[in-house]
């Protein structure tokens, strides 16, 4: 067992291990049951603070997706679907190599593929992360939920919600007969992705 401060080499490749073959046989999961998985399975101490020991868990996690993105596509013609909360294995496609280094070149999977920044990280940088992801989390339901009722792709662009938007307004009106909490509704979706869009 190792002490809170060290995970020796081999506990990375074992939380690596579980979580390819955990996902390998699933093909989908929640970073939670990812994290439930390994706790069970690794044994290490972890740190005393919770919120460290939460960092710990979602860094080694977050670790190891990534690097499983790095080698999977060669080897095995996958690739992970790395959401803020879901992952999913897919098939590769014609380019996805290229995107998929792309990606391990980003600062966020620069971040998890270093493992200094396990040992680096204090509470407090840990406090704030947490603050960040909830509101990050927060702006990415409201998104989805602003495209649901606008009825557009969470792929389009400002001109399509733009026109959209106008058609549905037309219809929605409630001058033009339609129903005042619909239209209020529509109104909301559109403002929150304006707002978005206007980053």
């Amino acid at each position: 067992m190792s002490s809170p401060e060290v995970l020796q080499n081999g506990e990375w490749e074992q939380c690596l291990r579980l979580i390819a073959e955990y996902l390998l046989d699933r093909r989908c999961s929640k970073e939670y049951e990812l994290v439930s998985h390994i706790t069970r399975h690794l044994d290490f101490s972890w740190h005393s603070d919770p919120l460290m020991s939460i960092f710990q868990k979602h860094f080694l996690v977050r670790h190891s997706l990534y690097t499983i993105n790095t080698f999977w596509p060669q080897k095995k013609q996958l690739r992970l679907d790395i959401g803020p909360v879901d992952i999913a294995v897919q098939p590769c496609h014609d380019g996805d190599s290229q995107r998929l280094s792309t990606e391990s070149s980003s600062h966020l999977a620069a971040f998890y593929l270093d493992k200094n920044q396990f040992y680096a990280m204090r509470v407090e940088r840990v406090a704030e992360m947490i603050a960040g992801f909830w509101q990050s989390y927060q702006v990415h339901s409201q998104k989805a939920s602003a495209f649901q009722v606008l009825g557009v792709p969470d792929k389009a662009d400002w001109q399509t919600i733009k026109r959209h938007y106008r058609s549905l307004v037309m219809t929605a009106h409630p001058d033009r007969g339609g129903d005042a909490k619909v239209f209020a509704g529509i109104k909301e979706a559109y403002e929150q992705l304006k707002t978005l869009y206007a980053k």
